[in-house]
């Protein structure tokens, strides 16, 4: 665990949306980046729980198109 993460602060992260290799391109989902910020909130109470960030990832994994896709082929 970084150190500064105990203390409150957040550490210095690079800008996940901004990398040239990142698997989303430039088209990295609306709800992704607001879990994360929301999962950085400098206020700790602000930050959602464990249970509520797993049900977000899973709407967020089930509308990306290559899940509909993998879906489709199954249900085939």
């Amino acid at each position: 665990m970084a150190p500064d993460i105990p203390s409150g602060t957040q550490p210095l992260i690079p800008d996940i949306f901004d990398l040239r290799f990142c698997r989303f391109g430039k088209q990295v989902p609306t709800a992704l980046k607001e879990l994360v910020t929301q999962c950085w909130a400098p206020v700790m109470d602000d930050r959602p729980d464990f249970g509520t960030i797993t049900r977000r990832l899973e709407h967020i994994a089930k509308a990306l198109p290559e899940v509909r896709e993998q879906q489709k082929q199954a249900g085939s």
